[in-house]
């Protein structure tokens, strides 16, 4: 396996949507203590049975509650909200919504003083040096944690950051099994075989910044570079082919309004074909991949729960619950990622969006 994943250095963004309203609807999807489908795994890192956290238990379960903003996929980030409420009988919550969503919903909750997530995981993009420098998070790293960072797993440790990589949302591609047979879809420059025009759907790549430098990077490694790979794949587009995010994009694969959608994830995929939806995800032996990052609120309404809570999701029990419910790929079992992985600078996003979004959506 060639690991190509790192952290870099901070470095600072001008011009970012962070201070952008969100205009649009969001999605509440509130999670019980009775939800399961916890892991049973013995933690390696942050630990309940370390005398030093047995204060910020009491603390946190005296505060009684906590709520989650999250992008990681939904299976997994109800049973991972889930397995942290039955485990310290905290309750607690969570709010899905996609990257961009979800960085211009707390900036303006921020900024405008109103209750917001006590703790935000999300993919890794240039949101987090902007909210550090406004004062808008705090970095795990600087919370005092008893243990920090534990024995969690080092490659994984974003020492820029002051964070980890709690999961890893591998990028591949989403088929309809009636359409699509298994084996036809191997590579990304599969999506160009003529074969596929006027049957490939994609998310709006302006939905989430990752959208951006995964196109951007894996198009780059394809035979005549990222305009040129982007640009055949807008040609094989369905008429009205961009969907607001991979939530709807998946829905219309399992409809068969359109019969691949690139760029997707396992756990997207999943919630559809659960449903009886004809869908296979394929990841191809080079991709890219989200690195799902945690943070605290600067000011958070529940801060000893908020420390409880990141520490669970950087133990062993934490991360493979959210994995395995999402299908998805723990920072402690690597073992099945893709050969290669390619990465990006979070920058990367903010600079090639324009251009991206062109090339693969004429817009």
């Amino acid at each position: 396996m060639q690991w190509r994943i790192s952290s870099r250095t901070r470095m600072a963004r001008a011009g970012t949507a962070i201070a952008a309203i969100a205009a649009a609807a969001v999605i509440l999807a509130g999670c019980s203590s009775t939800s399961t489908a916890t892991s049973n795994s013995t933690s390696t890192s942050a630990s309940t049975s370390d005398p030093a956290l047995a204060p910020l238990i009491a603390a946190a379960k005296k505060e009684g509650s906590l709520l989650v903003y999250g992008s990681p996929g939904e299976p997994g980030l109800k049973a991972a909200v889930a397995g942290f409420s039955q485990k310290y009988g905290i309750k607690a919550s969570y709010v899905r919504l996609v990257g961009g969503d979800l960085e211009s919903r707390y900036s303006s909750e921020k900024q405008a003083g109103s209750p917001t997530a006590d703790v935000l995981m999300l993919n890794l993009d240039s949101f987090a040096d902007t909210a550090k420098q406004q004062g808008l998070i705090t970095d795990p790293a600087d919370l005092k944690i008893p243990g920090y960072p534990w024995g969690f797993p080092s490659k994984f440790l974003l020492s820029d950051y002051g964070t980890a990589v709690v999961g890893l949302q591998i990028r591949g591609i989403t088929y309809n099994t009636n359409y699509v047979k298994p084996g036809e879809i191997k590579t990304w420059s599969d999506l160009l075989n003529p074969k596929w025009k006027g049957h490939i759907g994609v998310p709006d790549p302006t939905s989430a910044a990752v959208y951006v430098g995964h196109w951007y990077t894996v198009g780059q490694h394809q035979k005549g570079g990222a305009q040129k790979f982007l640009e055949g794949v807008h040609a094989q587009l369905a008429h009205n082919g961009v969907y607001a995010s991979g939530v709807p994009a998946s829905a219309a694969a399992g409809s068969g309004e359109v019969w691949i959608v690139p760029m997707n994830i396992a756990s997207t995929t999943k919630t559809v074909s659960d449903q009886g939806a004809p869908l296979k995800f394929v990841v191809p032996s080079q991709t890219t991949t989200d690195q799902q990052v945690i943070f605290a609120n600067s000011d958070p309404a529940h801060p000893n729960a908020a420390k409880l809570f990141i520490a669970y999701m950087m133990s062993k029990e934490g991360a493979d619950t959210m994995a395995t419910n999402n299908n998805e790929t723990s920072p402690f079992d690597t073992g099945k990622l893709p050969k290669t992985l390619w990465n990006w600078a979070p920058s990367l996003a903010d600079k090639e969006q324009s251009d991206v979004n062109l090339w693969l959506t004429g817009r």
